[in-house]
């Protein structure tokens, strides 16, 4: 009777964990409401396996200040990792996470420019405009922990990262031999320091999951 009761044992044991693994969450879709002001944000991200998922995000850019106005779609990738500090064993995709991203995106653009070589006009400025598409990649570190669980178990979360990247400017059409841009800081400033292209980047987002 002890082998047959240590088996049904260790069968119940099995299942229970089979059945606890089948419902665990595995997908995640978000909303980022913190820049809404100007940038409408959300993404989707799929858990491959324990420590390792794929997303993808998209954005809306109504404008800042007028200016910007465009979109950007970023593919992610997310290691999750645990550690021995209550708050970081959580099981993925919950916990603490690094993640990499490559972006393909499209703004629009100004520069104050001037006519050279001694043009009579040269001292007349011109509000250059277009529309350029640029592709970058970055990186950052980020955690996710679900929030209001009495009500919505481990599906709703909020989730906060922070990280660096590099956008490239997309280059202006304009005719070099002819005009010129003089700005003392570069014309590339607000979009490196402020603008989309940011050197650094971050992300406050609600999410639930499923």
């Amino acid at each position: 009777m002890k082998p047959l009761a240590l088996a049904a044992l260790l069968s119940l044991t099995a299942a229970t964990s089979q059945a606890q693994d089948s419902t665990r969450v595995r997908n995640t879709i978000w909303a980022s409401p913190a820049e809404a002001f100007y940038k409408q944000q959300v993404g989707y991200e799929r858990l491959l396996n324990d420590s390792y998922s794929l997303g993808i995000q998209g954005a809306n850019y109504s404008g800042f200040n007028g200016r910007y106005k465009g979109w950007n779609v970023t593919v992610l990738g997310r290691r999750y990792v645990k550690r021995q500090a209550p708050w970081l064993r959580k099981q993925a995709p919950f916990g603490l996470y690094y993640q990499v991203q490559a972006a393909v995106y499209q703004h629009d653009q100004h520069l104050t420019i001037y006519a050279k070589n001694g043009r009579q006009d040269g001292y007349a400025p011109i509000d250059y405009r277009w529309r350029g598409l640029g592709v970058g990649g970055g990186a950052g570190l980020g955690y996710r922990t679900p929030i209001l669980r009495q009500a919505f178990s481990n599906h709703l979360s909020m989730d906060i990262m922070l990280g660096v990247r590099y956008y490239a400017w997309p280059k202006s059409q304009y005719n070099e031999a002819e005009f010129e841009e003089r700005s003392f800081l570069g014309g590339d400033f607000d979009w490196y320091m402020a603008g989309p292209g940011s050197w650094y980047h971050g992300l406050l987002a609600v999410g639930y999951s499923f």
